[in-house]
């Protein structure tokens, strides 16, 4: 007597064995030579299961024949890939050493059984014993994730884990157990994903899958790996029993800060570390799973993570992405000489009328002449704003100043940066160098990651302005700063 494995729960789904996901565990058996088996042609009229084409063609098949049917049927029909579903056109040999002809006038003895497939079941023909409430298994991913997202997701991990996946998908895999038992499964059901290096990962997608034949098939093929993700609710559980299956250890809800005086800090729902491997030692990996209307981390920025060994894998719970927050708009000042060019072109860029070596007459009586000749000139409102690059006293000023001209004594040498807080003060705007208090402004919202560029943020009626001498390059600053600030770099 060969040896014969059991599925816990068969007794009761055998008749459905055609229809709903397949697997199959028999005992094999070693026989002498034999002739062809006597076949049936029959040419399927429509697309349809295995089952119900051989109901149509007039016969019936016994529980106890399914295995030696199925290994019969397959030798014969090497083009088919699924025996849920046929399709239209197709040519097929029905073996007739284990079919029965159906006899007129009597019931057939396969019934239509419970469809526990996430599928949709093809038409059903008019059911010739009771019927019953059709039940599905639970949808296990996330609500409103399709079967087909979570692998797609699945599959972009793997992807970026080893270099290149393969998916087998439609089709009987067939495995031999020992010399006398075989197990097979449909992959339509159970989609077989073979990474680059050889292995294999069996996504069971259903929950139908026991874990005893999981163990039987990985003690004979240790390079399988099986995931379920029945055992979660939402994608994110999907993903983390998916890396521990794989043999890495998972940090969640983990925050990667990268940058020297600019800093970028990014936010992951998992650190991945490969288990025995040194945190320090190669690239870090995170993990994201991008919610609906959350923002894509854009490209130049995964592009600068990744040059300092920070590689980011995004996945998505939706089918319509956001991107990215779109390009801010970025003026290179870089090249200006010296404080007082800078000083005119910030002004111009702030949306400021500037005059240059400009004569104000301070006086108002005919008697005497007070006159003062301002480098550059703004006219803000009632008042008029004067830029001097040359010492002034503090009697110039106040005098000025009770004339409607407030003046900024600026020297040449002076710090570019303390120079532009000074107009800022000058031209009575908001403004602060406080990159943490203004982080939360130049930082696209919906974004998982926060900018904290050093600098002086200013917020006008003309808008909102950063300006800085930070090292980032202004073709990243365009498409990681929010759209609605203006950056002027020095």
């Amino acid at each position: 007597m060969g040896l014969r494995i059991l599925i816990r729960g068969v007794s009761r789904l055998v008749r459905a064995l055609l229809l709903i996901p397949v697997i199959i565990v028999a005992a094999s058996f070693v026989s002498e030579a034999s002739p062809p088996p006597r076949t049936a042609k029959v040419i399927v009229r429509a697309d349809s299961s295995l089952q119900r084409v051989i109901q149509n063609a007039g016969y019936k098949l016994s529980d106890k024949d399914i295995a030696g049917f199925l290994r019969e049927f397959m030798d014969l029909n090497e083009g088919v890939r699924s025996i849920s579903r046929i399709r239209k056109g197709t040519v097929l040999l029905l073996p007739l050493s284990k079919l029965e002809k159906k006899q007129a006038g009597k019931r057939s003895a396969v019934r239509e059984p419970i469809h526990q497939s996430v599928r949709p079941a093809a038409p059903a023909e008019p059911a010739v014993t009771e019927q019953r409430e059709r039940v599905s298994p639970p949808e296990f991913a996330a609500p409103g994730l399709p079967r087909k997202s979570v692998l797609a997701n699945i599959r972009t991990v793997l992807d970026e884990l080893y270099g290149g996946v393969t998916t087998e998908s439609g089709g009987l895999k067939f495995f031999s157990v020992g010399e006398r038992s075989e197990i097979s499964f449909d992959t339509s059901d159970f989609p077989m994903m073979v990474m680059n290096g050889g292995g294999v990962l069996v996504v069971d997608a259903t929950g139908l899958l026991p874990d005893e034949i999981k163990q039987i098939i990985r003690s004979v093929w240790p390079e399988y790996t099986f995931v379920s993700y029945h055992d979660g609710s939402d994608l994110r559980k999907v993903v983390e029993n998916l890396l521990v299956s794989l043999g890495y250890s998972v940090q969640r809800d983990a925050t990667l800060i990268a940058g020297g005086r600019s800093k970028i800090e990014y936010r992951a729902d998992f650190v991945i570390v490969r288990k025995g491997s040194d945190l320090m030692d190669g690239d870090i990996m995170a993990l994201s799973i991008v919610k609906p209307r959350e923002a894509e981390v854009p490209s130049a920025l995964l592009r600068w993570l990744g040059e300092r060994d920070i590689r980011i894998i995004q996945l998505h719970e939706a089918n319509e992405r956001t991107g990215g927050p779109g390009a801010a708009e970025v003026a290179d000042d870089r090249a200006v000489s010296d404080v007082r060019a800078f000083i005119e072109t910030l002004a111009g860029q702030l949306g400021y009328a500037v005059r240059r070596d400009v004569p104000i007459e301070l006086s108002d009586r005919r008697e005497y002449h007070y006159t003062l000749h301002a480098d550059l000139s703004i006219e803000a409102g009632r008042r008029i704003k004067v830029i001097e690059f040359a010492p002034m006293s503090e009697p110039e000023i106040g005098f000025a100043h009770g004339q409607g001209v407030d003046i900024i004594s600026l020297n040449l040498l002076e710090d570019t940066g303390s120079a532009a807080g000074r107009l800022a003060d000058l031209l009575g705007v908001i403004h602060t160098d406080d990159a943490a208090r203004y982080s939360p402004y130049i930082t696209p919202r919906r974004s998982r990651y926060r900018l904290y560029l050093p600098g002086l943020f200013l917020r006008t009626v003309r808008g909102s302005f950063l300006v800085t001498d930070t090292e980032l390059a202004p073709d990243l600053l365009r498409e990681i700063v929010d759209p609605s600030v203006k950056v002027i770099t020095y």
